[in-house]
Order: C-alpha cells, then sequence, then structure tokens
C-alpha cells in the first residue's frame, strides 16, 4: 500500500477569543531572513506562550494548555512591533538610549514572565492570533508553568535543542542566512521534506 500526502487541512482546536492569563515559556530563534516585501534582510524570532486557566477539550490534549506564539522582527526601534508589545506588556515606555548601550532587549528575559493576552481569530478562521499582550491586572495572579521552558538560540546552536524543535520550525532556521553559513562548513544539512503541516499551530 502506498504513503502518499495529501492535501487535506487539519482540524486542531484553536485558543478561544478574548483576555486569557498566559506565560511566556518558549523563545526562538530563527536566524536573518529576507523580507520580500520590503526587500530587506531581517532578524525574526518567535515567542510562545502558553495559557494556563485555559485548556484544550479535545483528544490526547484534553487537559492540557492552549499554546500561542507570534514572531517578530529583532528590532527595538520606536514603531517596531516587538517594542510595541514589550512596552505594552511592560506597562512602560523604554528608553532607546538605553536599550542601545545594553546591545538590545535579551528576550531570554521573557521566559517565565506572565502576562494578559487578548486572543483574536483569523479573519478566515483557522488561526488564533495575540491581538496585545498586557500586564496582569493588579490583584491577578498566573498559575504555575505547566510546560517546561525552552530557549533556542543560533548564536549558542545545540543539535539537541534544534532536534527538539518541530520540522516546519526546522526547516524555516535551515533556511536563515546564519544556518546555512554555519552549514558551509561541511556538517550535513537536516532540511527535510516535509508532509502538509496545516494542521499544526504553526511553528
Amino acid at each position: 500500500m502506498a504513503i502518499k500526502t495529501t492535501n487535506a487541512g487539519g482540524d486542531f482546536e484553536k485558543a478561544p477569543e478574548g483576555m486569557h492569563v498566559g506565560r511566556c515559556y518558549r523563545v526562538i530563534d530563527c536566524g536573518t531572513h529576507l523580507n520580500p516585501v520590503f526587500g530587506k534582510e531581517q532578524r525574526l524570532a518567535w515567542i510562545y506562550f502558553e495559557l494556563p486557566t485555559t485548556l484544550m477539550t479535545k483528544g490526547e490534549a484534553q487537559g492540557k494548555p492552549f499554546i500561542i506564539g507570534k514572531r517578530y522582527g529583532l528590532s527595538h526601534n520606536e514603531k517596531a512591533n516587538l517594542r510595541l508589545d514589550l512596552e505594552s506588556w511592560y506597562g512602560k515606555q523604554f528608553d532607546t538610549a538605553a536599550l542601545d548601550k545594553a546591545g538590545g532587549f535579551d528576550l531570554e528575559k521573557l521566559v517565565g514572565r506572565p502576562a494578559l493576552l487578548n486572543v483574536i481569530h483569523s479573519e478566515d478562521g483557522k488561526y488564533a492570533n495575540i491581538k496585545s499582550i498586557n500586564p496582569l491586572v493588579a490583584g491577578m495572579e498566573c498559575p504555575p508553568a505547566i510546560n517546561k521552558t525552552f530557549v533556542f538560540s543560533l548564536a549558542e546552536f545545540s543539535d539537541d535543542k534544534f532536534s527538539k524543535l518541530s520540522e516546519k520550525m526546522q526547516d524555516f532556521i535551515a533556511q536563515s542566512k546564519e544556518y546555512k553559513k554555519m552549514m558551509a562548513g561541511g556538517h550535513s544539512d537536516p532540511l527535510r521534506e516535509i508532509a502538509d503541516m496545516e494542521d499544526d499551530i504553526p511553528f
């Protein structure tokens, strides 16, 4: 019997719309990619949150917290989406000169930090997206962490950590300038052909 791919999309459970208590538990450095819209290279990263008070209700994932993430360009320019979300999250305006002097904001500091997330669904209803990140309201608490924290950095590349990423994420990182430069040294490239993964949480 032949094993063949299909073009069928998945039916994964999306985080419900609305405000949710969340905790950052995962930060993934994706390296530098060409932005086709602006024709410029951009360093990218994904920041993930677990929603410890909002649990899934279907299948093997039943009882586990929803996971939701957002991809950012690593810029602390005053107009950058990451800068805007961080200022909203911390509830204060950042000092650009101080960030420049420090060499930028260290995203690892976000791991373990609680937040209040406004989640909305895409217009086609396929995805749940983070609309805004805010600090917890006074008196509100975030339950203890459920998922193990995880940080992946290309600057401190680890084969073990890379292998723990989804194939789709590995594929994306493998297209980065940093990864290609590292592989030019003669190491094997783990880039693989992957099946249709539309039923996965994006990356």
